[in-house]
């Protein structure tokens, strides 16, 4: 019986990361001090880093916290002492990408309680201008 729980644990872990690899928004993880724990294929293709370059950097490398201070606050409302952290903030910053190129963003950022951390789910999206502005 355990072994067979075992199983269903690892096919949940290998369904979760393939639904991250695969849901359309970017996702980036990270920890109380802005370390990047995650990093989905969305979040490779708006910042052109992949997670094996992005993981265990600072989220400062891709979104500036002197430019963002409305995101940034976010994360210095919760220590490591909060009770558990509920609700998000949605937020426009300025990413950068590879190349150095500014990339306005719209970002969602949720903090969560995993195995007694504080964690911050932030989703970014690329502000497209209207159609006819350019």
């Amino acid at each position: 019986m355990n072994l067979e729980n075992d199983v269903t644990q690892e096919i949940a872990k290998s369904l979760t990361g393939e639904i991250m690899d695969h849901v359309y928004a970017g996702i980036i993880v990270t920890d109380l001090h802005g370390e990047i724990l995650v990093f989905n294929q969305a979040a490779e293709q708006i910042f052109g880093f992949s997670k094996h370059e992005a993981i265990g950097r600072n989220i400062s490398v891709f979104v500036k916290k002197k430019q963002n201070p409305e995101c940034s606050n976010v994360m210095k409302q919760f220590s490591a002492d909060a009770p558990e952290p509920t609700g998000c903030q949605v937020c426009n910053a300025n990413g950068v990408n590879r190349n150095g190129v500014h990339i306005p963003l719209h970002v969602t950022i949720s903090p969560m309680s995993f195995d007694n951390k504080i964690m911050f789910i932030s989703a970014p999206e690329v502000v497209k201008p209207p159609i006819g502005i350019h």
